[in-house]
């Protein structure tokens, strides 16, 4: 297994999603072992409509095999990212 933990940071847009594709060649592969789809909102966005909006992709990434989970956090989109990494 090349990687153990994959941090996917998504900004809600259609495009941002495409990352997914190629990443389910690699789970083909064995290559992934878990994925957090990681969210950053400002403190006005609502954070239920975020988590809902990662869970079809959460379902699609678990039907491939893998281990996902999703994460909606507030703040500064480069400080969070950098946070959770440390935390995985």
């Amino acid at each position: 297994m090349a990687f153990t933990h994959v941090l996917i940071p998504l900004d809600g847009s259609e495009l941002s999603q495409r990352v997914l594709a190629p990443l389910r060649s690699l789970l083909g592969a064995d290559e992934v072992g878990s994925v957090t789809l990681l969210r950053v909102l400002d403190d006005s966005d609502d954070e239920a409509a975020a988590s809902a909006q990662l869970e079809p992709l959460v379902g699609l990434l678990s039907a491939s095999g893998v281990e996902a989970t999703r994460r909606v956090v507030k703040g500064d989109p480069s400080e969070e990212i950098l946070r959770v990494a440390d935390e995985l």
